[in-house]
């Protein structure tokens, strides 16, 4: 019987070990490294946070000449924002292979379609920024912002009203540099989206028909670009 007993003993530690090292793999795998909540546009020389949902929508790039430029597309490979980087009297690999043995400085103009009310593109603005910028073996940083400006996106079914725009960031050099944008969205569009879809964004509606606006909604965001080796 003691023999059996030490058989059975042996049997039930074998599986017991075999039963840990089975689950240890499992267990590993639920402790999991999640992507962004939102996709980062990355550029030559900077990366910017957009709202759009990775899940939902995808990023193409494309090299024009001196020109970088980051599309993001629908599920569907529509268009629905953009935005590009230009070196200035510079080739884009100089910038990327000099960068790595040398200390450079150049002039970078940055623009992009910037959502206005959470991940829709249906109300952006348009931002351009032109920056003085250095960068040398595993750093990069912003001179000087040199000037900036925005405007409503390419639809003509709103407006942008009472448009202010300030320069968050206040010393330079400096890895990051934050834009803050605000204002009024109008529009006298009923096709742009329905009526509950507009209240569900905030809008205010305007009943009254000699008005000269039909729904209205004010905004506050910013844009930050942050430099990156």
């Amino acid at each position: 019987m003691n023999k059996i007993h030490k058989i059975i003993n042996i049997l039930l530690s074998y599986f017991i070990f075999l039963f840990m090292f089975t689950i240890t793999p499992i267990q590993a795998e639920e402790i999991i490294s999640y992507p962004e909540s939102w996709i980062t546009i990355k550029l030559i020389s900077c990366s910017i946070q957009t709202t759009y949902n990775p899940a939902d929508y995808s990023v193409r790039y494309k090299t024009e000449g001196n020109k970088y430029t980051a599309i993001i597309l629908d599920e569907k490979g529509n268009e629905v924002s953009r935005y590009s980087e230009t070196i200035k009297d510079m080739d884009i690999q100089d910038v990327i292979l000099f960068n790595k043995v040398n200390t450079i400085s150049y002039e970078s103009i940055v623009e992009g379609m910037i959502n206005l009310v959470g991940g829709r593109s249906d109300f952006q603005a348009y931002l351009k920024a032109r920056m003085k910028i250095s960068s040398g073996n595993y750093w990069r940083q912003c001179d000087e912002l040199l000037e900036y400006e925005y405007s409503s996106g390419n639809s003509d079914l709103y407006s942008l009203e009472g448009t202010q725009s300030f320069e968050a960031t206040t010393s330079y050099p400096n890895g990051k540099v934050k834009i803050d944008i605000n204002g009024v969205i109008e529009t006298n569009a009923i096709s742009l989206t329905n009526l509950e879809t507009l209240k569900t964004l905030g809008f205010t509606i305007n009943d009254s028909p000699s008005s000269s606006w039909y729904s209205r909604k004010t905004y506050n965001t910013s844009v930050t670009f942050i430099f990156m080796n």
